[in-house]
């Protein structure tokens, strides 16, 4: 039944696989940020702030630069929040840690049974 079914989903490159072929992320993946808001240090959440020298001069800089190759898809101003900087190297806006993975993983699994 799955290999008729994989038959008729193959013309949109989708495909059914087993559970057992799935890793735990997988079937019950995070939705929601998965970061500890308040484990960030004082002096991090007030270097870690959207006006930081720093972040300014990169922001400068991308912008002089070939917008073919900086303008961003998702990471756009609307799409990160000022709290999510404060959380970058946590699954956020700018680091999906566990959300993302799976979708791309999913995304990325090839038609079984062809």
């Amino acid at each position: 039944m799955i290999g008729g079914l994989n038959s008729l989903l193959a013309h949109w490159g989708k495909a059914i696989i087993s559970r057992e072929q799935l890793y735990e992320w997988q079937i019950n993946p995070i939705i929601g940020p998965s970061y500890n808001p308040t484990s960030v240090p004082d002096a991090a959440r007030e270097y870690l702030v959207p006006d930081n020298p720093r972040l300014m001069d990169l922001k400068r800089r991308y912008t002089s630069s070939d917008p073919k190759v900086t303008t961003p898809l998702q990471w756009t101003d609307d799409h990160v929040r000022t709290a999510h900087l404060a959380h970058f190297r946590g699954d956020n806006a700018y680091v999906f840690q566990v959300r993302a993975v799976v979708i791309a993983c999913m995304s990325a699994l090839p038609a079984v049974g062809r």
